[in-house]
């Protein structure tokens, strides 16, 4: 279901930002598809025509963790991975961004599950049970956010708007 906070995030930041989707295997074609009734479908639609482009995984024919996914939103969105700092919640999706030369912060729930993302490679880790996430993204970011790959949303999104530097470029993924 869409969630109304995330929509209207995401209104605020297509006023400042380029914004992009990158989602694997969500059917935003005319039909209904996954979303079971024409309402739903259509109400997705509508959030859908807010992005600036919409990397759809069963379109490219590639999907996360694939590094060609990351390298293709990269290329739509005129960055570099090196401009990329990339947070997610699953550990399987860190190692291509990191290969390809994005700093990646892993986020992960208990010091068990952050010490595992930090032997993935990761270079940092942020633990959402261990208290507020803006902090702890200051320390893993000290120069804030120029590109912020989304999979996770609510406080981390808040976080990484928080830190988002002049012309900063969001991409929600799905």
């Amino acid at each position: 279901d869409l969630r109304p906070r995330m929509v209207e995030v995401l209104k605020r930041c297509k006023q400042d930002w380029q914004c992009t989707c990158l989602t694997n295997n969500m059917n935003t074609g005319k039909e209904v598809g996954t979303w079971r009734t024409t309402q739903r479908a259509a109400a997705v639609a509508e959030v859908m025509r807010i992005f600036d482009c919409v990397i759809e995984s069963s379109r490219e024919g590639v999907r996360k963790p694939d590094p060609r996914i990351y390298a293709l939103a990269c290329e739509r969105m005129g960055v570099t991975p090196g401009e990329v700092v990339y947070l997610d919640d699953l550990g399987s999706n860190l190692k291509p961004a990191k290969a390809m030369g994005m700093t990646v912060i892993g986020s992960a729930g208990g010091a068990d599950k952050v010490a595992w993302v930090r032997e993935l490679g990761a270079d940092a880790a942020i633990d959402y049970k261990a208290g507020p996430l803006l902090p702890q993204l200051q320390q893993a970011a000290p120069r804030g956010i120029d590109v912020y790959f989304d999979n996770v949303g609510g406080e981390q999104l808040d976080a990484a708007f928080a830190l988002a530097r002049q012309n900063a470029r969001f991409a929600i993924c799905g």
